[in-house]
């Protein structure tokens, strides 16, 4: 017998698909089922050619994402997605703490989805040297509104160059209304600290790598 598309795997899809890559323990936690039950859902949605999985980081849990097929299952167009697996450690982490704003009740867009929303741009951090925003890896619709950002990569922080994304937003106008996430690794936490002292509307957040994405399941 085939296997059997239930609409919970539709709705998987539709999150992997907003998300992705992810992991199968992300997908537990944000639809709150239990992981025997999601990896299961994923090896049918796999079968059925709506998603596929690799292992690019042996350190780290296999990802999920979603296939061009998968994308017509749910009516959207499709999106490339390539896995760069130096910036996976930092990607993982964003989508955990996407888990842990959704589970609070937080109504979290997409960095996709936060460049298409209209007005949506005044409430990012903007270089104003020329009026550009610094588009977050996630937003949490406020009040208040809160734009999240990674630092952390498998050697801790990827950049601190004045030109970087992490330089920018150090020097970056942020709206009263915004406050800025960043999440890191207590490797390279001193050094954030020291460039956002001066800061207090940036909250830095600890990540621990052996917990990313579910690593400590591995």
């Amino acid at each position: 017998m085939p296997p059997r598309l239930t609409s919970r795997d539709q709705s998987i899809t539709a999150w992997v698909a907003r998300w992705q890559p992810v992991t199968g323990y992300q997908v537990a936690r944000a639809f709150a089922i239990h992981h025997v039950i999601a990896y299961r859902r994923l090896a049918t949605l796999r079968k059925l050619g709506y998603m596929t999985s690799q292992r690019p980081v042996q350190e780290l849990p296999g990802i999920y994402s979603v296939t061009n097929h998968g994308f017509g299952l749910i009516g959207v167009r499709a999106r490339s997605v390539r896995v760069n697996p130096f910036n996976l450690w930092g990607d993982l982490a964003i989508v955990d703490q996407v888990v842990a704003d959704q589970l609070d009740g937080g109504t979290v867009l997409s960095a996709t989805e936060v460049q298409t929303q209209p007005g949506i741009a005044a409430q990012m951090p903007t270089i104003e040297a020329y009026d550009e925003p610094i588009w977050p890896a996630a937003f949490t619709v406020g009040p208040p509104a809160v734009a999240t950002y990674t630092a952390i990569g498998p050697g801790g922080l990827l950049t601190l160059s004045p030109k970087g994304r992490t330089g920018l937003l150090a020097a970056s106008r942020i709206p009263e209304q915004t406050r800025v996430r960043l999440l890191t690794d207590e490797q390279v936490r001193p050094a954030l600290e020291f460039a956002f002292a001066q800061r207090p509307e940036v909250e830095i957040v600890t990540v621990d790598p052996h917990f990313i994405g579910g690593s400590h399941t591995q």
